[in-house]
């Protein structure tokens, strides 16, 4: 399996790759779009998508659309491939 591909089991924090068709740099973009607050915003004119819908199935992002420590540590193993 590929670093940057996704399968459809839960998101593991050992090393997670993917999530249901999307990609970790997909995953992690959305995920740093979160401030202080914990929040994930969407980017201006963005509806929610089935990224967003799948990094909530894998408590990335809580149902009130906070980041979830899960989702912290997501982001803070794979923030690299943002840049």
């Amino acid at each position: 399996m590929s670093k940057n591909s996704v399968t459809n089991s839960a998101i593991s924090l050992e090393g997670s790759t993917h999530v249901e068709g999307f990609s970790v740099p997909e995953m992690t973009e959305l995920l740093a779009h979160h401030f202080g607050d914990g929040i994930v915003y969407l980017p201006a004119g963005e509806e929610q998508n089935s990224l967003y819908s799948v990094a909530v199935e894998n408590t990335l992002i809580n149902e009130e659309g906070y980041l979830t420590r899960k989702g912290r540590i997501f982001l803070a193993r794979n923030s690299d491939d943002l840049y």
